[in-house]
């Protein structure tokens, strides 16, 4: 008996006499990846399940780019379009090690006389099949001990169909020679030019090294990604930043340069065709990769910094998210530079309503954290935060006392504040609380900033972090403890178990309590050793909660 025509619906199915009202409904809970195959199946779905396109993407890659100009000359969906997030993260060409090495003085592995590498060996260059394998052990320890969870099994299965080091490094090679084609022609700056005022309701721009997010856990599953084969294991691209927790020097800016290229043509189009856009945000956003846009951007006079103070200085521009890659020359790049008398100006002198600041500094390393500090005063000059509703402060060196005095400069406007990742060369987040508290008497304020603070994590991963909100608004606005503790303690400071929870940028469903390993595996978070009974697990969590200190329990 032959099958029905897709293009013809039956009469008889249900689905198709529900009123229009509960299909939206229905609709509304699918993805946009449900969504496409969906209208695909018969007419009646094409035209009563639309997608929801508030996204569009662009990167020095083809498949990103013909899919953003389609759009764009789309009727309907470019209508939608309310955010473009520009990847701009370039795939490697070489080992991360020999990135800031001049190309003159760097020897490719291939050409070495002494190097192993061909058919018979891996097939791919030493350094690709390096980066693969620490993708590979890097999912493996960011798993932990965790139990299966549907995120871990769909990466499991992608790792068990992963693609050789040969067809990965054949395949690669043709997306770099994609991306060198699209840098020569600027194809990617020319859609993007040609098609900003295509976007009748764009309001926000993004600029990101951390797209690809991790192995087979994208941040943003771009036309791009999503085109990957299955198992397909690489070199996860970002900005220059730490590398194996080593700062590398921020280079000098090259207006013409290849890095941060989407910063640069952003910046150089919207000051350039303001009558075309209603642009009001920009956000540069590491998505805490120990990454950012270079500093020395704002070192000096340059047409990059006069097209990024055009843009921000625009009367009705209101929101500036900027993560910056820094290095032991911080304070002298950025004390009295152009950021500065940009915030000053911004949104035609009347402020941001959002300001959010934040570097890669190396909080983790024996590096002298001196010099890392930058006096927040040349930071913030005070006009920059007159009109604020937001103000976010992340990964800088601070002095207690310093950051109280900015704090008390923030307007009656303020509804929400972040301060997080800070590493104090005087005073502590414990001491920090006391006085917003007792000094600032933020509990007293007619509106009740909602404050956000972020820890690092033991062991440390990057995008992973403790957040305790809740704890830090309780102890301010009510009844609560200080989540830093009763007492002054020397060195960095730590957040006790049973306080605040860990969060992840890439992996929502990572969420769990700060506990110790023992309570992870009796909330059944944790896999319990094969063999363990649930005497064993008790014993186990008992001797946990002696050996521990006080604080940390």
């Amino acid at each position: 008996m032959a099958s029905p025509s897709p293009g013809l619906p039956l009469p008889s199915s249900a689905v198709f006499r529900l009123p229009a009202e509960v299909t939206s409904n229905i609709f509304s809970y699918l993805l946009n990846s449900a969504l496409k195959s969906l209208r695909l199946t018969c007419r009646f779905f094409a035209s009563r399940a639309p997608l929801r396109l508030t996204l569009a993407f662009l990167s020095a890659n083809p498949r990103n780019i013909d899919v953003f100009n389609a759009i764009a000359a789309h009727d309907v969906y470019r209508k939608q379009i309310t955010h473009i997030i520009w990847d701009d993260a370039l795939l490697l060409e070489r080992g991360r090690a020999t990135m800031n090495l001049d190309p003159d003085d760097y020897v490719d592995p291939m050409d070495a006389g002494g190097a192993e590498w061909g058919e018979g060996q891996l097939a791919c260059p030493p350094w690709f099949n390096q980066e693969c394998e620490e993708n590979l052990l890097n999912l493996n320890a960011l798993r932990g001990d965790d139990v299966d969870r549907p995120g871990h099994i769909l990466r499991a299965q992608q790792v068990a169909d992963v693609l050789s080091p040969s067809d990965a490094w054949r395949y690669y090679q043709t997306l770099l020679e994609q991306q060198r084609d699209v840098l020569a022609s600027q194809a990617h700056a020319h859609a993007f030019e040609t098609n900003i005022g295509r976007f009748p309701a764009l309001r926000s721009i993004i600029i990101t090294p951390a797209a690809h997010g991790r192995l087979f856990n994208p941040l943003y599953e771009t036309p791009m990604i999503r085109s990957f084969p299955r198992g397909f294991n690489y070199p996860i691209p970002n900005w220059p930043g730490i590398v194996d927790g080593v700062p590398s020097d921020a280079p000098e800016w090259d207006v013409e340069g290849e890095q941060w290229r989407g910063f640069r043509v952003v910046m150089r189009v919207l000051a350039r065709n303001q009558q075309q856009h209603n642009v009001s945000e920009i956000r540069i956003d590491a998505y805490e990769l120990e990454s950012g846009l270079n500093m020395r951007a704002f070192a000096g006079p340059s047409s990059t910094m006069t097209d990024f103070e055009a843009v921000v200085t625009r009367p009705g521009f209101k929101h500036l998210h900027l993560d910056l890659h820094v290095d032991v020359e911080q304070c002298q790049v950025l004390h009295n530079g152009p950021l500065g008398r940009a915030l000053a100006g911004a949104n035609g002198g009347h402020g941001l309503e959002y300001l959010s600041l934040g570097t890669n500094a190396p909080l983790h390393c024996s590096f002298d954290s001196v010099c890392y500090y930058s006096p927040l005063s040349s930071l913030f000059p005070s006009p920059s935060l007159s009109n604020l509703r937001h103000f976010g402060l992340s990964r800088f060196y601070v002095k207690e006392s310093e950051l109280v005095s900015l704090l008390a400069e923030l307007p009656s406007t303020l509804e929400s504040i972040d301060l997080s990742f800070l590493g104090f060369i005087e005073g502590s987040y414990r001491g920090l609380l006391l006085q917003l508290r007792d000094t600032l008497e933020w509990r007293h304020r007619k509106q009740r900033p909602k404050i956000s603070i972020r820890l690092d994590e033991d062991p440390y991963y990057p995008g992973r972090a403790i957040w305790i909100d809740e704890e830090v608004n309780e102890f301010i606005y009510g009844q609560g403890n200080n989540p830093l503790g009763d007492e002054p303690v020397s060195g960095r400071d730590q957040v006790p178990y049973g306080i605040g929870l860990v969060r992840d940028v890439f992996e929502p469903e990572h969420e769990r309590p700060w506990v110790s390993p023992g309570t992870l595996m009796l909330l059944g978070i944790h896999k319990v050793p094969e063999g363990w009974t649930s005497h064993h697990l008790k014993v186990w969590h008992g001797k946990e909660l002696k050996d521990m200190p006080n604080t940390t329990r």
